[in-house]
C-alpha cells in the first residue's frame, strides 16, 4: 500500500508508542528534515489532493525560511562590516587625537589662551573627531567656528594691532573689523617673505617666531622682529592715497625673511581697503594730513567711498529695524 508521505510515520514504530514527548520529538525532527531539504523526501500519492499541496507548502516554507536565513547572514556580514569601519574609525580618531593633543596644547600655552578659549577649542576638538575631520596644525584656526576664530584673532593680534600708530586712538570697533579680516599663515625657516623693492601688497603681525628684516645698501640695517612685531604699516598710508584702485602698490624698503618657522597673521591690501572704506570716517585726520602733504590728493576722492559706506550703513538700520517690528508683532 502506498501511504505518500505518511509511510515512514506508518513504518515506524512512533504511532505504537504511547508517550507524547516520543510523538511530539518524532513530528519535530520530521519537519525540521523536510523544511531542510525543501521537501525534497516527501512523496505524496497523486490521489489525494490535501496530500499535494501540504507537500508543496513544506517546499515553500523551506525555500522561505532559507531566503530569510540568507538575508539574516548578509545583514549580519554588513553589519560587522559597518562595526568594524566605525571601531577602526573611532581609534584612528583618538590615535590622532593623542598625537596633536600635545601640539594643541603647546600651541595654546605658547599663545597663553585663556582658560575659556582652551575649553571652547577641546569642545570643537570634540566635534571636528567626530565629523572625521584631518586635523592640519597649518590650518588650525580654520577648521574652528567662525565665533571662537574671531576671538582667538582678537586675543592673539588686537595688541599688535593697538602699537600700530595710526590705530593707537582708533575706536576698538574697528580693531575687530581688522581682526575679522586677519589671515593665519605658517612660513618656513628661511623662506623670503618679501625682497627689498618689491610690491607690499599685504601686513604682517608676527605672533610665534622671529623675523629678520635687512637691506642691501651701503648702510645696511638689520632688525629682528617677533611676537608682538608688525611689518608693512605704510599699507595705511597707501590704502588712505588709493582709494579707488587696486594698483601703485608701496615698495617694501626691506628684505623679509623668516629667522625660524614663523607664523603670522595677515592683511591684505583689498581687505584693508574694505575696512577703511568702512570706518572712513575715523581717518579723517589722516586723509587731511595727506591732503596737506600731497597737491595730488584731495580729500573729495573718498566722497564716493563714503557716501556708499553712508548707504551701506542705512540699510543695515533699516534691516535691523524690520526685524526689530517683526518680532514686537
Amino acid at each position: 500500500m502506498n501511504s505518500g508521505i505518511y509511510s515512514d510515520a506508518l513504518e515506524s514504530i512512533v504511532l505504537d508508542s504511547t508517550p507524547f514527548v516520543k510523538r511530539i520529538s518524532y513530528c519535530f525532527w520530521w519537519g525540521i528534515q523536510n523544511l531542510s531539504s525543501l521537501g525534497q523526501s516527501l512523496k505524496p500519492t497523486t490521489a489525494y489532493v490535501w496530500e499535494i499541496n501540504f507537500s508543496v507548502i513544506v517546499s515553500i516554507s523551506g525555500l522561505v525560511l532559507l531566503a530569510i536565513l540568507a538575508g539574516n547572514l548578509q545583514v549580519a556580514f554588513w553589519l560587522s562590516l559597518v562595526t568594524q569601519k566605525y571601531v577602526l574609525s573611532k581609534i584612528a580618531r583618538s590615535e590622532e587625537m593623542r598625537l596633536k593633543k600635545p601640539e594643541i596644547e603647546l600651541w595654546m600655552y605658547f599663545h597663553s589662551l585663556p582658560r575659556s578659549l582652551k575649553a571652547r577649542i577641546w569642545q570643537s576638538m570634540k566635534h571636528i573627531l567626530k565629523e572625521n575631520i584631518h586635523i592640519d596644525m597649518e590650518n588650525f584656526l580654520h577648521l574652528l567656528p567662525v565665533e571662537l576664530c574671531k576671538d582667538i584673532k582678537w586675543h592673539l593680534c588686537s595688541g599688535p594691532l593697538k602699537e600700530v600708530p595710526i590705530l593707537q586712538t582708533m575706536d576698538e570697533q574697528l580693531l575687530e573689523a581688522i581682526c575679522k579680516h586677519l589671515t593665519p599663515v605658517l612660513y618656513a625657516k628661511n623662506s623670503i617673505i618679501f625682497h627689498e623693492g618689491e610690491p607690499l601688497a599685504e601686513m604682517l603681525f608676527v605672533t610665534r617666531g622671529k623675523l629678520l628684516t635687512y637691506t642691501a645698501s651701503a648702510t645696511a640695517r638689520v632688525r629682528f622682529l617677533g611676537k608682538g612685531d608688525f611689518y608693512g604699516e605704510e599699507l595705511f598710508d597707501w590704502v588712505l592715497i588709493n582709494c579707488a584702485s587696486l594698483s601703485n602698490f608701496p615698495l617694501s624698503a626691506e628684505t623679509v625673511k623668516a629667522q625660524t618657522e614663523v607664523e603670522v597673521f595677515v592683511l591684505r591690501a583689498q581687505q584693508l581697503k574694505t575696512v577703511v572704506s568702512k570706518f572712513w570716517w575715523l581717518f579723517t585726520k589722516e586723509l587731511r594730513r595727506h591732503s596737506s602733504l600731497n597737491t595730488s590728493f584731495s580729500v573729495e576722492q573718498w566722497k564716493p567711498r563714503a557716501a556708499y559706506a553712508l548707504q551701506a550703513a542705512w540699510r543695515r538700520h533699516k534691516k535691523e529695524t524690520s526685524t526689530v517690528r517683526r518680532r514686537c508683532y
